[in-house]
């Protein structure tokens, strides 16, 4: 939403907002004031009971009472000056690792975007917004004929994503690549981070600083254009022999509990193909839940109790979810 700053009125394409029934938005003595505060943020794109099923590859999830559409740091900031105190917010990314319950989020939910997504090459280094894909990252580094993210080509998410849950693939992760980190932390203070200063693990990362990631630094090497072309062939080749790259999902659901595959596991006690409703384990890949037939989040969400229960009784391991499960 745009506040028409010129008539200090909300336009005709926001007077919905004044009409959503109080049921579908926050439970709050705050709502009217929350949303007025947000409609001064100039040029701020706020919309309110939004679809969280529109902004996730599982095209699953119930409304958002609040979404915000930032465009650049002033508006992150007051939006933090806003809400960080008094309200529940969640950063989203492209949507790709994260399943949201049913009822949807009570609270704010914020993108990046705009000035978040440049993308600029400084000799050997990549410097990109948090909101860039990783798809958009490998184009650059592939006409600029820098190497080292060849493995994320095909992993759907944005680099901020990725560097929260330390993406990785065939070997590699973007750890790997970091040397620069800039966070924007809840009370609108930047600060920059270099990597010894950040916890990472597998599918794990720990920031110094609670905040957003703003923008990151990833130190590549020179390669040919068709070396690095080859790899990036090769391993989507492998993903679409593999993985059900087609289907709405949101990637693996669970780590790999050690050197043991939660695929493998999934399978051997039964669950390959296991349906429940209009969800379903990939009948390609045991570690991945399909949308296959206007499923509910809910129905995803039993699959995944299902196959902790089940392997842990069989197998005495617990399976921890690689996905971000919200409001559940």
């Amino acid at each position: 939403m745009k506040y028409d700053n010129d008539n200090r009125k909300f336009n005709k394409d926001t007077l919905r907002y004044w009409k959503i029934q109080e049921k579908h938005i926050m439970r709050s003595e705050d709502t009217k004031t929350l949303l007025r505060e947000l409609s001064y943020i100039k040029d701020l794109i706020l919309k309110t009971d939004e679809p969280l099923s529109k902004h996730t590859s599982f095209q699953l999830g119930g409304n958002a009472d609040y979404f915000c559409v930032v465009q650049n740091l002033e508006q992150l900031k007051r939006l933090f000056n806003i809400c960080s105190q008094k309200y529940n917010t969640f950063i989203l990314g492209n949507g790709t690792n994260i399943l949201f319950s049913d009822e949807g989020y009570r609270g704010v939910v914020i993108k990046l975007s705009g000035e978040f997504k440049k993308i600029e090459v400084l000799s050997e280094v990549i410097r990109a917004g948090s909101s860039v894909s990783l798809a958009s990252l490998l184009k650059n580094a592939l006409t600029n004929e820098l190497s080292g993210l060849e493995f994320a080509w095909g992993i759907p998410g944005t680099l901020g994503g990725s560097i929260i849950g330390n993406a990785g693939a065939f070997g590699s992760e973007i750890c790997n690549l970091m040397k620069n980190l800039k966070i924007c932390d809840f009370k609108g203070e930047i600060y920059e981070i270099l990597p010894e200063k950040i916890d990472f693990g597998y599918r794990y990362c720990k920031l110094p600083i609670n905040g957003l990631i703003l923008e990151a630094d990833l130190l590549l090497r020179k390669s040919s254009g068709g070396r690095i072309e080859n790899k990036m062939k090769k391993n989507i080749e492998w993903r679409k022999k593999h993985q059900p790259l087609k289907a709405k999902t949101a990637g693996c659901i669970f780590k790999n509990p050690g050197y043991v595959s939660a695929a493998k596991l999934i399978e051997s006690v039964g669950l390959k193909g296991k349906v429940i409703n209009g969800a379903r384990f990939s009948p390609k890949h045991a570690n991945f839940i399909e949308n296959f037939n206007n499923a509910k989040s809910r129905d995803v969400y039993e699959l995944i109790q299902l196959a902790k229960e089940t392997v842990y009784k069989k197998f005495g391991i617990v399976l921890e979810t690689e996905i971000n499960l919200v409001g559940f």
